[in-house]
């Protein structure tokens, strides 16, 4: 709930959802106990890296469009052409709709690459794309996927609501974002694994 503070406090959280989601694994539908920090710390720092990696293609392909198109851009302005400005334009709004494209395919795949990782308990099974795409490519998980949408969309204007008729005592309104962060991908991870048991 406190800005800089939940970067860590955040591997802790993603860490605990992730022993939720191996807990769902095995058939249990009790809350693990925080009674191993230092492996509940570890699993959600190397899920942030799981997701970051997996995120990079985004990343370089964004940079790749500043640099070619934005300097493209430069010269059509030195040289006063339309017809290149156009074709800039074009360029651009292309390259963008690709970076969206891959950005909504990457993160339809997250979710089954980090139950590959909890279910294997290995970093390098995140990255087993034969595995991750047999999973992600069902009827189950692409279901899943759908209702965590609309999961995530409903809670979060919910908590905007509940935010604002709170607003007046400033620190509430931080507390509720907190909760539905953690109760979020408690959630989330635990749908997404239940989804993973049954490929």
């Amino acid at each position: 709930m406190i800005p800089l503070v939940k970067i860590i406090t955040g591997f802790f959280s993603t860490g605990y959802a992730l022993y939720c989601a191996k807990a769902t694994m095995k058939g249990s539908k009790n809350l693990p106990k925080w009674d191993n920090w230092g492996d509940i710390f570890l699993k959600g720092l190397l899920a942030r890296i799981i997701v970051l990696i997996y995120h990079l293609p985004v990343l370089l392909f964004g940079i790749f469009l500043i640099f070619s198109l934005g300097g493209m851009a430069i010269l059509t302005e030195l040289r006063q052409s339309p017809a290149m400005a156009v074709k800039t334009l074009l360029g651009l709004g292309t390259g963008i709709l690709l970076m969206l494209c891959l950005a909504v395919l990457i993160n339809y795949l997250v979710p089954s690459a980090l139950m590959s990782y909890v279910d294997k308990n290995s970093f390098g099974a995140a990255f087993n794309l034969g595995n991750v795409f047999k999973n992600a490519f069902r009827g189950e998980y692409f279901i899943t996927w759908l209702f965590f949408i609309l999961y995530a969309v409903g809670i979060g204007i919910i908590a905007v609501l509940v935010s604002l008729i709170l607003a007046i005592t400033i620190i509430g309104p931080v507390i509720i974002m907190g909760y539905v962060l953690m109760i979020g991908q408690i959630t989330s991870f635990t749908m997404f694994a239940q989804a993973y048991k049954k490929k």
